[in-house]
């Protein structure tokens, strides 16, 4: 893998962070209140679970092959046929999962700020600025990756507190939360399975982690501290939502986030929400610039390129192309089901073969040399 630069702990620890809250706090609610009721937040720590079991497989199948990312140890362990294989499954998934952010992000922006600005305007500005930042080097991203999480979290959490300062008004009920299973194991099954899709995003580290300085030990901190971070902020999401709104109201809202912060009344701003979209918008720019960075990465191994520049630009038109496709709610519930269904293939199947079949590799390898 080419070495253009090297990222530290704590750019590591941004980047993984950035990946997985994208739009998370704006698209997760509704759908997990929708099947978990009261028990949405004991979906999320289910889910956030699950998704630390899947990054430490992760860990240590990369920690097996250092400085190589998925993209080449594939090859090794399965064959370069079968290697090929996987490697255009995963920038396929990529670009995918790249598109699915940019086209629901285009989504909230015309529902909320522009509402006569056609989409594919909003898709072309958003994309030029994320390829202008996927074409860059990973220690170039890492660095706006950094600064830009560190202050949109900050001012999240700002607005959490304005907004429940001022819902603490109207009176809060803190036993909405309980019974603690407010719904059945079905359903509640249906929601760890939306929480876990919408806290995907650590799965980068398949192809970022030999970009790592060395200090793995630091590394995996880093790692599992992206995780606990990002099921915080998405439990402070969930809390306060149970808190502010009653069920029904959240079931009949797209984006609940945005009308808690619509809701709140300040003397100096009277629409919270129109202030932290645009805030939040660099976040979700930055997360789907890194999808175009590592799907490029892909491409550039596929088609043996010596720079990602040229592929990060075929990777930022095909993800942009994806908000031009006439795509309807129902149509979309469909891919999200067939995405959520790939991303476990992806995610939790394919990293888990591998690391069995390096497992095996290695013993065999120790035995012969007896």
């Amino acid at each position: 893998m080419d070495k253009a630069g090297k990222i530290s702990n704590i750019q590591f620890f941004f980047m993984v962070f950035a990946a997985q809250l994208n739009l998370g706090i704006y698209a997760m609610p509704s759908p997990l209140f929708t099947a978990a009721k009261g028990s949405a937040w004991l979906a999320v720590i289910v889910a956030w679970g699950a998704a630390s079991a899947c990054a430490i497989i992760m860990y240590m199948l990369a920690r097996q092959f250092p400085g190589q990312s998925i993209y080449e140890y594939s090859s090794i362990l399965t064959g370069r046929t079968f290697g090929t294989f996987l490697t255009i499954c995963y920038v396929i998934y990529f670009l995918t999962f790249g598109g699915w952010m940019l086209w629901s992000l285009c989504e909230v922006l015309k529902s909320w700020m522009f509402l006569w600005t056609p989409k594919w305007f909003l898709s072309l500005c958003i994309g030029i600025t994320c390829y202008l930042l996927g074409e860059k080097s990973i220690s170039a991203i890492a660095r706006v990756c950094s600064i830009v999480t560190c202050f949109s979290v900050l001012i999240f959490l700002i607005f959490l507190l304005l907004s429940f300062k001022d819902y603490m008004r109207y009176g809060i009920e803190p036993l909405r939360f309980m019974p603690f299973i407010q719904s059945d194991v079905r359903d509640l099954a249906k929601a760890i399975q939306t929480a876990f899709i919408h806290m995907l995003g650590f799965q980068i580290i398949m192809i970022i982690f030999p970009f790592v300085k060395p200090s793995k030990s630091n590394a995996f901190k880093a790692l599992m501290l992206s995780l606990l971070g990002t099921a915080i902020i998405f439990m402070l999401v969930i809390c306060s939502i149970t808190l502010c709104l009653s069920k029904l109201e959240v079931t009949l809202m797209e984006y609940p986030w945005l009308y808690i912060l619509q809701g709140t009344a300040l003397q100096t701003v009277n629409r919270l929400d129109q202030l932290f979209i645009p805030i939040w918008l660099s976040v979700v720019i930055v997360s789907i610039s890194l999808q175009i960075y590592i799907s490029s990465q892909g491409l550039k191994i596929l088609f043996r390129l010596q720079s990602h520049r040229k592929p990060a630009l075929w990777a930022a038109v095909l993800i942009a192309l994806t908000v031009t496709l006439p795509i309807s709610h129902d149509t979309l519930k469909t891919f999200n089901r067939y995405l959520a269904w790939t991303s476990y293939a992806l995610v939790i199947g394919f990293p888990l073969l591998l690391l069995m079949l390096s497992k095996i590799k290695a013993s065999s390898i120790a035995e012969a040399g007896r």
